[in-house]
């Protein structure tokens, strides 16, 4: 989509074809020579929820990093609402709430007291305000025990909770999260995501996960990552629709499994995933013809069993977050 037929007014564009609320345009980012993301587009409307999902150093957690305005992108341009972002951006960027995967708070500092800095630094409360907002999620979180341990001597767990509780705390218009829910038990999981169902219900979202789950249940479009590029986007319905030719196989011979057969099966540009191991062998195809054809030659040995069936959510998902 180009950034066309524009109107600017300060620093607003209003794009007649950008109706995303978050709109990425051919976003790179290098690093050491090295594409970490590399020409990525992506639109994102108002109050929506998007998945993140790659495999390990598919560029995730710097897309959402460059998204936060943590890190500068090299190239390509991001509108929030029509307004073009940059890293200083401040009024944008106290917008936007980020919450890392690791520990950013000041470990020689309390729960408490990292919490009224954070309060401190995205809204203009007065002493008791302030003090009002963090008790009450401190109370929600069932953070009282731990309000006013070091964060240093805190489980990873509770470490999890109290990083969790500022989205609550800040309410912000978008929140970017990476692996928000790792680590954490599957009460604490259903306790976090119905929270922002019912709290940020109007905050557009944004987090990675390597969660099936959460995945599945808790986003309205995914973007699947490889390489630092977007290979599939989309909700699970278009997914589903752009992969309805797809099926997986499994044969098991009688006897070990021909090293020409898997040959022929690794060697096919449109058999993938291949696993062979002792008298099975198993793969997708993106083409049933194709899968038959193979299938012909397979009967020239001696096959005790073969199933077939479609594609689903949770095979799109292994195959693009365990490469």
């Amino acid at each position: 989509m180009s950034i066309v037929n524009q109107a600017k007014i300060g620093t607003r564009f209003i794009d007649r074809k950008m109706a995303a609320y978050i709109y990425l345009k051919s976003i790179g980012k290098k690093i050491k020579n090295d594409f970490v993301v590399a020409d990525l587009d992506l639109g994102l409307e108002k109050s929506q929820t998007l998945a993140v999902v790659g495999a390990n150093n598919s560029g995730k957690s710097i897309l959402l990093k460059i998204l936060a305005g943590i890190i500068d992108r090299d190239f390509g341009k991001i509108f929030y609402d029509g307004v073009d972002f940059s890293k200083n951006n401040i009024k944008l960027r106290k917008k936007i709430c980020y919450i890392p995967s690791n520990n950013d708070f000041i470990n020689c500092l309390s729960v408490y007291e990292n919490l009224l800095i954070y309060v401190n630094m995205v809204k203009k409360l007065t002493r008791v305000e302030a003090k009002n907002i963090i008790q009450n999620w401190i109370d929600i979180f069932d953070l009282n025990r731990i309000s006013s341990t070091k964060i240093s001597n805190l489980r990873h767990e509770d470490l999890k909770m109290v990083s969790l509780s500022r989205a609550f705390i800040h309410q912000p218009d978008i929140l970017i999260m990476d692996k928000p829910t790792e680590g954490l038990d599957i009460e604490k999981r259903m306790f976090f995501w119905n929270k922002i169902q019912t709290v940020l219900k109007n905050s557009t979202i944004i987090f990675s996960s390597h969660d099936l789950v959460e995945v599945e249940n808790f986003s309205d479009r995914i973007s699947f990552l490889d390489n630092g590029k977007i290979r599939l986007n989309g909700s699970i319905a278009d997914l589903m629709s752009k992969t309805k030719s797809y099926n997986h196989h499994r044969i098991v011979f009688e006897d070990y499994a021909d090293k020409n057969l898997i040959d022929l099966l690794s060697n096919n540009s449109k058999c993938y995933h291949l696993k062979a191991e002792g008298r099975a062998v198993e793969f997708f195809s993106s083409d049933r013809r194709d899968a038959l054809s193979i299938l012909k030659t397979a009967f020239n040995y001696e096959i005790i069993d073969y199933k077939e069936r479609s594609f689903s959510f949770q095979d799109i998902f292994l195959n693009q977050t365990k490469k």
